[in-house]
């Protein structure tokens, strides 16, 4: 029981903010994104330049996601995180992932 308990506070996975940035942080270094950075943030902006909160920790972890990973998943963890941010009370983050998500929703590639 030890061991479990120290395994889940030293996870890096379960020591984020919350399950969402956790499995993004694990999506990003499983399919190696971080070098994309820049292309993903550029993306977004593209994408939804009225959103002022783009370079929010979480919303440009988000974006890299929804740039580099597989186009189910980024939708799946846009929307879990637009719930998060939705129940912590932060509307306009809800907001702006909302966009991105809509965004990615209607594209077809």
């Amino acid at each position: 029981m030890r061991f479990l308990a120290a395994l889940i506070l030293t996870s890096p996975l379960l020591a984020s903010a919350n399950p969402v940035d956790g499995n993004m942080d694990a999506l990003i270094t499983n399919l190696g994104l971080g070098a994309r950075q820049a292309e993903a943030q550029a993306a977004c902006e593209r994408d939804a330049p009225s959103v002022k909160l783009l370079h929010d920790p979480s919303i440009a972890r988000y974006c890299l996601v929804r740039h580099g990973a597989p186009r189910k998943q980024a939708l799946f963890l846009g929307v879990q995180l637009s719930a998060e941010f939705a129940k912590e009370g932060r509307g306009d983050a809800s907001d702006a992932i909302d966009k991105l998500v809509d965004v990615l929703e209607q594209r077809t590639d």
